[in-house]
């Protein structure tokens, strides 16, 4: 089984995501290539990106065709590059991860989303790095509800309010292992 972590920067996504990691044994993964990848054009950017995404996803499907089960947990994967490429780059990618989204819930693939614990709290983080603009707040958090929305996943939402430790007893009764 594959859990995706995902959020809006400095939510927690690192710190939850090895946690689990931790407490229950199995690999941490981080992807965060194709959303740094500096690209002059968003198209070019958005092709590369599926089709790395694409590639990950026959991998495992062949994986599970021959009953060689994969459990990782995932700190940041394509929900965050369909939320962010709409935001950053003005390339909405619904409609080409449709499939893509479906065949990722299909091999029972999981997704929590770590919601920030309030705007205030959360543009305080981000004025600390120059990296994150600020002005995306709104518009990145409304872009995760849509893609809560559209997703075949099964997706639990917290609070990143929550400790990481209080974040992995809660995702006990929400994964079976």
């Amino acid at each position: 089984m594959l859990i995706i972590i995902s959020g809006v920067d400095r939510v927690g996504k690192t710190t939850v995501a090895k946690e689990i990691s931790n407490v229950f044994g199995i690999p941490y993964v981080k992807f965060s290539g194709p959303a740094k990848l500096k690209v002059g054009d968003p198209l070019l950017w958005a092709r590369d990106t599926i089709i790395f995404h694409e590639s990950i996803l026959r991998l495992l499907e062949n994986l599970y065709e021959q009953k060689r089960e994969v459990t990782a947990v995932i700190d940041r994967f394509y929900p965050d590059e369909i939320v962010y490429s709409k935001v950053i780059r003005n390339v909405d990618l619904f409609d080409a991860y449709r499939d893509i989204d479906e065949r990722f819930a299909n091999i029972g693939t999981r997704m929590i989303y770590l919601c920030p614990p309030n705007d205030d709290v959360l543009c305080e983080r981000w004025k600390k790095e120059d990296k994150v603009d600020i002005r995306h707040v709104n518009a990145l958090l409304n872009r995760f509800v849509e893609f809560n929305t559209f997703t075949k996943l099964s997706v639990w939402s917290v609070g990143s309010n929550f400790s990481p430790g209080e974040i992995v007893n809660m995702f006990k009764t929400f994964i079976k292992f």
